[in-house]
């Protein structure tokens, strides 16, 4: 049986210090269709040159460059290069267990009205703690994100909304999980967490109407 191709997209901003993590965590997936296109976003430290040397080992690994934009500018702009049937936008200092891809495109495939799956999170230093997010309802949503960006995403649900809004500063990801459930797109959450994100101070959360949304490696 075929696997889809997962394009994995990784916006990077000065994140040298995290960054040999996150990707060890990708390669180290037991699902293995992937390619993975990182994006360094005019960073001062040593990200791109972690991310060369990543690409000389691993094949699957595309590495493009720019001058300073913003997030969701570079994130675009990586994602107009992805070929694949399912988009996972992968911050540049977070980590997937071993069998979130597998897990998401297993469940992803089983019905094609899916256009988000996702897990539940866990917050790493040096301990694990929960991220305490609530679980999905419509009404809901509207008033509180509680999906990470790290979701996997149908890429046909997602050129259909016409993506990510670039003119966003932030919440872009809610505003696109939004458009893609007023698209009448399907939600669906792994109940086992299965994405690690690192806790304050390396995070910057914005709350907005209750919304708490992670805002990382964001370039200004």
């Amino acid at each position: 049986m075929n696997q889809p191709l997962v394009s994995v997209i990784i916006p990077c901003y000065n994140t040298a210090a995290y960054l040999t993590e996150t990707l060890e965590s990708l390669f180290a997936q037991s699902f293995d269709h992937f390619e993975a296109i990182a994006i360094d976003d005019g960073s001062s430290d040593d990200t791109l040159q972690i991310l060369q040397q990543f690409a000389a080992i691993d094949k699957r690994l595309t590495v493009l460059s720019q001058a300073n934009t913003y997030c969701v500018i570079a994130r675009t702009n990586a994602i107009a290069r992805a070929k694949g049937k399912y988009l996972v936008c992968l911050d540049s200092d977070d980590k997937l267990a071993v069998d979130y891809l597998k897990k998401c495109v297993a469940i992803a495939e089983s019905d094609e009205q899916l256009s988000v799956v996702y897990s539940k999170a866990m917050l790493f230093d040096r301990e694990n703690k929960a991220w305490p997010l609530p679980e999905f309802h419509t009404k809901d949503f509207l008033l509180s994100n509680c999906i990470f960006i790290t979701a996997l995403i149908r890429k046909s649900h997602y050129d259909a909304v016409g993506g990510f809004d670039t003119g966003l500063t932030m919440f872009e990801d809610w505003d696109l999980f939004i458009s893609l459930v007023e698209n009448h797109g399907k939600i669906h959450r792994i109940n086992e967490p299965l994405f690690f994100l690192p806790p304050a101070p390396n995070l910057l959360f914005c709350y907005q109407s209750g919304l708490q949304t992670k805002m990382v490696g964001q370039s200004v």
